[in-house]
């Protein structure tokens, strides 16, 4: 049966004794049944008879209404009876009859899921079954404790040698593969890989902690005992900071136990600005051998004032604290090998035109104070036009050995660079001779996109 809405009072006495009562009616068509609804349906009964097409309408209790019309007679003991019966059903659909139903929350995916493979993870669940099936005497049973327990690192030695000379010892192939590829007299640009760096640092402090406990050394295995993989100690301190806190910071790894649980490697570096690696200068030949003491760094570029950003040579910016990047470690890998690691990357040195991002330089200076004396090495001749251009070959020597004597050699126009020096002679004396053959530094700048690209 369709249930009736809630709220409606089906009847009273009073009216259906009056619409029972009245005279002729005529036939009504049966109504139509929803698909949805029972086979029988029971239509609510309004206050007052509903007049359809003209006639008045009767309650289904009575016999079958025919086409014509009749004359009814009132059965007042079967109507109240019937009204007794359903009167106590009259406040039975109303809505504040009926308590509230508790529908409950809604079922989160998410939330379930993430329990499901919380309460399945092997590295809860195999300690706690382990845990659990340990028994000791006089205990009943063995106690995780908390992880949230901080419990404090024992003190460890501490090792500053740098590590990479280790591995250099097993085989140059471990540090760089095919290295020797690299040509004679030449630089490039490589990349460091910090996610080996950690990997092998961690495994060199798991297995020092394990010798040191062999040794009976007190140690709970936790310590950081190599934090130094590359070589710092020549690394310039520009930002001001303590020598404390610029040694720490220019170390390799952070404290193993400090590192984040799930924390992927390559992620430790304590170097401020330092990402997954650091771009590193690549020197092979004699010219580290014979300058010991030759200044490297990086300086920034910039695009020529007015000129097409697009095409034009860049030039070395002003030399000031944002332009200069100084190297934060060295590696001496074979007889003619360097490496200088400097805190860029590969896309920060490279520079990009389009973008009017003008990139860096890489410079190798001579050292300032490093006083040289001498000529050009160069087999051209002729009559030097300046003290600056002697060379080898216009040069005055006599059996490999340079002819100091007075009048040997003159200059055109007795300058030293943009200096007048018209009051020095050759051979006149030993300060003539000094400001003659003094070399100016050499500076070489290369821009990383010549490397890179």
């Amino acid at each position: 049966m369709r249930r009736l809405d809630p709220g409606k009072t089906i009847f009273t006495q009073n009216n259906l004794r009056v619409n029972l009562a009245s005279a002729a009616l005529a036939a009504v068509a049966p109504q139509s049944v929803s698909p949805l609804q029972a086979t029988m349906s029971m239509v609510k009964v309004e206050s007052d008879v509903n007049t359809v097409v003209g006639h008045s309408v009767v309650s289904a209790i009575y016999s079958p209404i025919g086409p014509n019309t009749f004359s009814v007679t009132p059965d007042y003991d079967n109507e109240l009876r019937f009204s007794i019966a359903v009167e106590r059903y009259n406040e039975y659909f109303e809505s504040a009859n009926w308590p509230d139903v508790d529908m409950g929350s809604p079922l989160t995916l998410a939330t379930v899921t993430n329990d499901v493979i919380d309460s399945v993870e092997p590295r809860k669940t195999i300690p706690i079954a382990v845990y659990a099936s340990l028994s000791f005497e006089n205990v009943l049973g063995f106690i995780l404790p908390p992880p949230q327990v901080i419990i404090p690192v024992m003190a460890y030695p501490v090792f500053p040698e740098p590590m990479y000379e280790a591995v250099k010892d097993l085989s140059v192939e471990y540090l760089v593969p095919n290295l020797e590829l690299i040509p004679e007299n030449s630089i490039t640009l490589l990349e460091s890989n910090q996610r080996f760096v950690e990997s092998f640092m961690v495994g060199l402090n798991h297995e020092f902690g394990r010798e040191l406990l062999w040794r009976e050394y007190p140690t709970d295995q936790r310590g950081s005992y190599f934090r130094q993989f590359w070589d710092s100690k020549d690394a310039v301190n520009s930002s001001g900071a303590t020598e404390t806190t610029h040694t720490k910071d220019n170390l390799d790894i952070k404290e193993i136990h400090s590192w984040a649980k799930y924390q992927p490697l390559g992620q430790h570096s304590p170097r401020p600005g330092a990402g997954s690696g650091l771009l590193v200068l690549a020197i092979r030949g004699d010219l580290l051998k014979k300058f010991p003491n030759t200044v490297i760094f990086a300086q920034r570029a910039q695009f020529k004032p007015g000129g097409n950003n697009l095409i034009d040579p860049r030039e070395l910016a002003p030399e000031n604290a944002a332009n200069l990047r100084m190297p934060v470690f060295s590696a001496f890998v074979e007889s003619d090998i360097y490496f200088i690691g400097f805190n860029l990357t590969a896309e920060d040195a490279q520079g990009n035109r389009t973008t009017n991002d003008p990139g860096w330089f890489f410079v190798i200076h001579e050292r300032p104070g490093e006083i040289r004396f001498g000529v050009d090495v160069s087999t051209a001749g002729g009559t030097p036009a300046t003290w600056n251009d002697l060379r080898t070959g216009n040069a005055p020597f006599v059996d490999d050995y340079l002819n100091a004597s007075d009048g040997a050699v003159a200059a055109t126009v007795k300058t030293i660079g943009s200096i007048s020096t018209n009051d020095v002679h050759w051979g006149k004396n030993s300060t003539n001779m000094a400001q003659i053959l003094y070399q100016s530094p050499v500076l070489l700048a290369v821009h990383a996109e010549e490397m890179i690209s």
